[in-house]
């Protein structure tokens, strides 16, 4: 879902590949609602009518962009023996990860977690007995979120050995150490 508009707490947001007729979700953090763009089921001044046009359109193209470079669901199940979320992304990939890191799902029964739904455009998954949806970009940035992913690298990349290392690290030590940072 994009976000076209903030307005302090409020979010206004929309589909990219959403069904008819064409509507905006309005969030905060207490609940959402929907509207209904154009038609007969809302009347609003023409002006308002072509900003929700242009901005639906504009979230459209938003959608299209972020559904060829974010990772989506293409399928996703609760698997109970193992207490597994398994997802099946757009590109091919799969994800299987233990459903307790997901903290939104914790104390939800085995049968709650098994009615589970891919939003459509697959940018989330959602659950109805919970009330809970989770981002599908949102949880892969949370897996292999930069900071956790380079200080990982950088463990791994520090405990190599090499002739070069070690001749730089002889070389500080006889000048009294490795040289402060300016």
């Amino acid at each position: 879902m994009a976000t076209v508009l903030r307005h302090g707490r409020l979010r206004v947001m929309v589909h990219s590949r959403d069904h008819p007729p064409a509507h905006a979700h309005v969030v905060s953090a207490s609940g959402q609602a929907k509207i209904l763009i154009g038609g007969e089921f809302m009347a609003t001044p023409d002006w308002i009518s072509a900003e929700l046009a242009k901005d639906f359109a504009k979230a459209n193209r938003a959608g299209r962009s972020d559904s060829r470079s974010e990772p989506r669901a293409a399928a996703a199940r609760f698997v109970s023996i193992r207490n597994e979320l398994q997802i099946r992304m757009t590109n091919g990939a799969s994800l299987t990860l233990p459903v307790s890191i997901i903290s939104e799902l914790a104390g939800a029964t085995r049968a709650q977690l098994a009615r589970l739904e891919v939003l459509p455009g697959g940018d989330g998954l959602h659950w109805d007995g919970l009330d809970v949806t989770i981002s599908v970009p949102g949880l892969v940035a949370s897996l292999f979120s930069p900071s956790v992913w380079m200080s990982e690298l950088g463990r791994r990349g520090g405990t190599r050995s090499t002739a070069a290392k070690v001749a730089a690290a002889r070389r500080n030590g006889l000048r009294g150490g490795r040289p402060r940072a300016t």
